[in-house]
């Protein structure tokens, strides 16, 4: 793999959850990785979009775009309230 994109619409870790992913599956050192966090629903949009300029400026990339939209858990701790 090339290009690792990671979309998480509401949780911003540190250290980045593409670097979480690099590090766990070893990944090579070279690999471009993109954390986008915080950007509600859009956030796989806008993940994917940048998985299409970097197809379209690259020869032959390989491209992971790895998107967790989750909303749940915070309509369960806004029922508690």
């Amino acid at each position: 793999m090339d290009i690792l994109i990671v979309v998480c619409s509401c949780f911003a870790p540190t250290p980045s959850l593409a670097s979480m992913i690099v590090n766990h599956f070893k990944m090579r050192t070279d690999v471009l990785s993109h954390n986008l966090a915080g950007m509600g629903c859009s956030g796989g949009v806008v993940a994917l979009d940048m998985a299409k300029q970097f197809l379209q400026a690259r020869a032959r990339p390989w491209v992971l775009v790895s998107s967790r939209q989750g909303w749940a858990a915070h309509q369960a701790m806004a029922e508690r309230c």
